[in-house]
């Protein structure tokens, strides 16, 4: 197998190589959206997903990515987001204006081909809050070294992930908000999702806990959410 010339190609790091610590040795699965949250619906409803295909079990790989289990709290508290390229932000707007103003039937879906969509051509930004000041450690995805960042984090590569851009985009915008980050095109993407009335059928129904679904439709459940180089 042939070895990537990687002096003549832009490095992307997978969302595994970057770490609190220098050992990157404990790996953990990370949701975007709990199968709970509120954008739940909203994203199924304005992504031209199926009613209920991910309230209460959202875990798949268009929602999942692989991690340091270091970082597991900071993403899941939003003082660490990944911002999709402005490029992505635009169509998910474009898309999800669209999706409120058609027929349930002829909704454009995240899962579509479309190039914007792809998890192998998106590219993300890593978004810190200011409340974070430790040194970030990022190891190369082909030769494995490792380097140091302090803040504010002017030279932290990009990374590529394997989730679809639309849960990643919901989850910076709640990070947005929660912490004051000044995101203007995420925020307005975010909002346009949840805007609009809610058709009654995405409204959540809450079962009991025992209650669990067999499958999603349209996702690949099950999958796993380790990232590609």
């Amino acid at each position: 197998m042939s070895i990537p010339d990687t002096a003549s190609m832009p490095m992307f790091l997978r969302a595994e190589d970057f770490s609190f610590s220098d050992e990157f040795s404990d790996l953990v699965e990370f949701s975007f959206l709990p199968g709970r949250d509120d954008m739940v619906p909203w994203v199924e409803y304005s992504g031209g997903l199926p009613p209920k295909s991910l309230w209460g079990d959202s875990i798949c790989g268009e929602n999942t990515i692989t991690i340091q289990s270091d970082m597991y709290d900071f993403l899941d508290m939003g003082a660490l987001s990944f911002v999709p390229s402005d490029e992505t932000l635009l169509k998910i707007l474009e898309t999800a204006e669209h999706n409120r103003k058609c027929p349930l039937d002829d909704r454009i879906t995240l899962g579509d081909d479309i190039p914007e969509f792809n998890t192998e051509l998106c590219e993300y930004t890593l978004t810190i809050a200011r409340s974070i000041t430790e040194t970030i450690f990022t190891r190369d995805p082909y030769t494995g070294i490792v380097q140091e960042h302090s803040p504010p984090y002017p030279d932290i590569p990009r990374f590529k992930l394997t989730a679809n851009p639309w849960m990643v985009s919901t989850h910076a915008y709640g990070a947005a908000f929660c912490h004051r980050i000044h995101l203007p095109l995420v925020q307005r993407v975010g909002a346009s999702i949840e805007s609009g009335t809610l058709p009654t059928v995405f409204k959540p129904v809450f079962k009991p806990a025992s209650f669990r679904r067999n499958n999603v439709p349209t996702l690949t459940c099950g999958t796993s959410g380790s990232d590609v180089a």
